[in-house]
């Protein structure tokens, strides 16, 4: 069965465009198993290189679990609740974590949007500060932390 989540990560990284057609054929795939959901059968048959249709079937799986649009802010927020989840689990190291969230915001244009500045700022002192690596680290996790703890929220 399809978790909901997943669905919402790949609609927030569909709409950051940081997922290939190719990508969403091979998550459909991944992901098919009994009951067979018909939109995942749908996406998996669609034919390679054929953007327009993979799109307009991934349309339809977000739909039918329940990830429609979204705002640039809170296709970041699932992002970085995701990215600082891969920390905490050893997934990604703090500083790789806080550069990938970071270049998805610099990406945005998002006046005002500040729920980021600790990964931008820990991300862009790094290299700058090479003798700092533990206290950039703890910054990170304690951000993470603070992005995946309580009800998933986020801060702001």
């Amino acid at each position: 069965m399809i978790d909901r989540e997943d669905v919402g990560l790949l609609r927030a990284k569909c709409h950051l465009d940081m997922v290939s057609t190719d990508e969403l054929r091979a998550f459909a795939l991944e992901k098919l198993t009994e009951p067979v959901d018909e939109a995942l059968l749908e996406l998996v048959l669609c034919e390679p290189g054929d953007d327009e249709g993979v799109r307009r079937c991934a349309e339809k799986l977000f739909r039918r679990h329940g990830a429609f649009e979204i705002s640039d802010e809170d296709a970041v927020r699932l992002y970085a609740r995701h990215v600082s989840s891969s920390i905490l689990q050893r997934k990604v190291a703090p500083a790789d974590g806080a550069a990938l969230i970071a270049a998805v915001r610099y990406r945005l244009d998002l006046p005002g949007f500040h729920e980021l500045d600790t990964f931008v700022y820990a991300s862009s002192e790094l290299d700058d500060r090479p003798e700092d690596p533990e206290f950039f680290d703890k910054v990170i996790l304690a951000e993470a932390h603070r992005w995946v703890g309580g009800a998933g929220a986020g801060p702001g």
